[in-house]
Order: C-alpha cells, then sequence, then structure tokens
C-alpha cells in the first residue's frame, strides 16, 4: 500500500472511537410492551391507536381526533413490515399453544 493510502487509513481509523471489549455472556435485552400501543399524532398530539395487524395491512394510519392521514411507505417499510409479520406469527403462534395446554 502507497505510504499515503496508509496515512489517510490510520488518520481515520484514529478518527473512530476505539471499541470495548465488552462480555455480554447470558444477557438479555429489557423489551417493555406498551398496554397502549400506539403513537402520538404529530398534528393535535393525541393518542393514535395502532397495533402490529394495522401496521401490517393498512397502507394508512388515520388519527381519530384529527383526521390526520399517516400514510404507511410499504416500499421503504418492507423490512420493518416482514419482522412484524413475523412477530404477529410468533404472537399467534405462543397464544395457540397457551390456550391449548390450559386444556
Amino acid at each position: 500500500m502507497p505510504n499515503y493510502l496508509h496515512k489517510i487509513s490510520k488518520w481515520f481509523k484514529d478518527l473512530l472511537p476505539k471499541k470495548k471489549n465488552l462480555k455480554l455472556e447470558n444477557s438479555t435485552p429489557a423489551v417493555s410492551v406498551s398496554k397502549n400501543p400506539g403513537l402520538n399524532c404529530p398534528e393535535c398530539t393525541n393518542r393514535i391507536p395502532v397495533d402490529i395487524k394495522m401496521l401490517i395491512h393498512s397502507n394508512a394510519i388515520t388519527c381519530p381526533s384529527c383526521n390526520l392521514e399517516l400514510e404507511v411507505d410499504r416500499e421503504k417499510s418492507e423490512g420493518a413490515l416482514a419482522a412484524l409479520s413475523k412477530l404477529q406469527s410468533g404472537l399467534h403462534e405462543a397464544a395457540t399453544i397457551r390456550q391449548n395446554s390450559k386444556t
């Protein structure tokens, strides 16, 4: 590698923070589940109830207070919508297993 490329590479490496070796053995991230899923309307700030099914199947979400319509960009959100679909499927499967274990 030419000397100037080596110097530029070193300069970039020095700009970035050093990586710390963190041991994350048996760590589980904290997950919180909202009892009131949704988001605050950017127009009137009232709560817009939104659930996974609504996000997966709707093209738009409407604020019940001011009727602002928020469109879901399905193309840009393709990965997130696929993940939500998998999550919904897993939640449905877990509910079925739970129900079957009670009988």
